[in-house]
């Protein structure tokens, strides 16, 4: 079950940001699904733009576009022995 936030009507934009601590090498991405839209594939929000995984504070959006959405941030870690593991947060 996601967390809902409520989050007010504030004409400011909402940022994102996320920062990786890892050994390996990590690439990350985050995307805006309906809730309410089972066939929705979402829409790219934000990236990282190198290997450390870590996504610089940018828009996503205000309050109009994230209602009712769920953001998924996904980060792909390549572990020093070569092997890969990814996670959701």
């Amino acid at each position: 079950m996601p967390n809902v936030y409520k989050i007010g009507n504030s004409h400011n934009s909402i940022n994102l940001q996320a920062d990786i601590h890892t050994v390996g090498a990590a690439a990350s991405k985050a995307s805006i699904t309906s809730l309410d839209d089972d066939s929705d594939a979402g829409v790219a929000v934000a990236r990282s733009v190198d290997a450390t995984g870590d996504i610089e504070s940018q828009p996503i959006g205000d309050y109009r576009s994230l209602k009712g959405k769920l953001l998924n941030v996904w980060t792909e870690i390549a572990a020093a022995d070569g092997g890969a593991s990814g996670g959701q947060g």
